[in-house]
């Protein structure tokens, strides 16, 4: 007789893990991954602009540009943004362009990805609150690459994780402010764990982790209210008719519909090297 399966069976992938599981990182482009797509040379070259700040030659950054559009394109990619983070908040600002340039000798369209497209671009500072940090004639801003944060991939797009700051180096987003305080307690634990005698010491790592607790609200309730759109926070309102009496807000059942939720947002930030348990 044939072998029947049962239908509550969970599937399993090729690699005999779940399906959850087999795809973790799946759409993140990290090293692990670049070095297979470039020649050691760019690869060398990409990992010393990384760690110093010095600009690639122009051929390795090309070079690079090209193998990480090829592994865009591989997973249904047609086009690229610029992903960033405005000081406005709490929703995230990108530019998106397409994979598609000109042959300025042949007028043709072509698929392309430039290295200088890849690293940086321009976009309106102005379309963002800053907080008066330019002038109405000084509007320009520009997008670059913050190549601490590895490419990824979501809804057939290349997602470039980027900085953000106006035409005079000023921060318009939050990520800046975050990777200048990241360099500066980097020098200055090394100059002190220097004159503490430490001398071998070259870099000093920060981790900073995101918040452990979220709130899940319905789009509806949402919507319906102002405060929570516009910082995230709810400022007004009446106390609650139950507090934190019962600690059911922490230690209680979760109802199926925010399982379910949790399931598949938690797969989809697995799957784009997002740490979530």
């Amino acid at each position: 007789m044939p072998k029947t399966h049962s239908t509550h069976e969970a599937p399993r992938s090729t690699t005999g893990l779940p399906p959850a599981l087999a795809n973790i990182n799946g759409n993140v482009l990290d090293d692990s991954i670049l070095k297979k797509l470039v020649d050691p040379d760019v690869y060398y070259e990409f990992a010393r602009c990384r760690a110093t700040g010095l600009p690639m030659d122009r051929y390795s950054r090309d070079e690079l540009a090209k193998s990480i559009r090829g592994w865009a394109q591989s997973k249904g990619c047609i086009g690229f943004s610029h992903w960033f983070s405005p000081m406005r908040g709490p929703v995230h600002g990108e530019k998106l362009e397409t994979f598609v340039g000109v042959d300025f000798e042949t007028d043709a369209l072509v698929v392309d990805l430039t290295g200088r497209d890849l690293f940086q671009t321009e976009t309106d500072g102005s379309s963002f609150p800053n907080g008066g940090l330019r002038k109405t004639h000084e509007a320009a801003a520009y997008i670059g690459w913050d190549t601490g944060s590895p490419p990824f991939v979501y809804r057939q797009t290349l997602y470039i994780p980027s900085a953000f700051v106006s035409w005079n180096g000023e921060a318009l987003d939050q990520k800046t402010p975050l990777l200048r305080a990241d360099l500066a307690v980097n020098e200055q634990s090394v100059r002190l764990l220097h004159h503490l005698g430490d001398t071998d010491v070259r870099e000093v790592v920060c981790n900073v982790g995101w918040e452990q607790e979220f709130f899940l609200v319905d789009r509806e309730a949402y919507l319906a209210r102002p405060d929570l759109v516009a910082t995230g926070r709810t400022l007004l309102g009446a106390t609650p008719m139950r507090g934190q009496e019962q600690s059911t807000n922490y230690f209680s059942k979760l109802s199926p519909r925010v399982n379910r939720y949790i399931a598949e947002a938690r797969e989809k930030m697995w799957e784009l090297g997002i740490s979530i348990h």
